[in-house]
């Protein structure tokens, strides 16, 4: 089961055992407090934790290293304002102050990079020349993530969704882990 909060999965995990058990696909217990075999025992994350867990199993299929590290949400903010800071290409159109564009530069990466395609990377540069630098700046954070060989949540749905649509074969090893989906 795949869901967006941990609490969430916790939910889920145990709404699914119910549910198992009542198709007779676990045993039940006889008791609340006695221990179900781990046979059936639902796996539940949350869709960041489960492309993490295909990330690091099948990353180097994409050329992503399974020990990238995660980057945290304040250290994604500390690399997009060493990135600002350290570029020397013209700036003309972004006028906001530091701080914000940091903000810009993270956010602007997170919706064109968890999107897994440049269509909309392309249509926003288009549509703004400030869109435009800041993708230059985007493009100066994604390798500053690589070169610490680092990926975010973004990156970790990204890849996931990629490892999905282009490699068959991970799907049949997904497919095989459950039997009952």
């Amino acid at each position: 089961g795949l869901t967006f909060t941990n609490k969430a999965a916790s939910e889920l995990a145990g709404r699914l055992r119910t549910a198992l058990a009542r198709a007779g696909v676990t045993p039940r217990p006889s008791s609340p407090l006695e221990l179900v075999p781990e046979v059936g025992e639902p796996v539940v994350s949350t869709y960041h934790a489960f492309a993490g867990r295909l990330v690091t199993e099948h990353g180097l299929r994409l050329g992503v290293e399974p020990r990238s590290r995660l980057l945290a949400d304040a250290t994604r903010y500390q690399l997009a304002a060493r990135v600002l800071r350290r570029h020397r290409g013209p700036i003309t159109h972004l006028t906001n102050p530091l701080s914000m564009l940091v903000g810009d530069l993270v956010a602007l990466d997170g919706r064109t990079g968890s999107k897994g395609h440049c269509d909309d990377l392309r249509t926003m540069a288009a549509a703004s020349r400030k869109r435009s630098e800041l993708t230059t700046l985007v493009r100066a954070y994604r390798q500053a993530k690589s070169d610490l060989d680092a990926i975010d949540f973004g990156d970790q749905v990204a890849l996931a969704a990629r490892l999905a649509e282009t490699l068959p074969e991970v799907g049949v090893a997904e497919r095989e882990r459950s039997v009952v989906v």
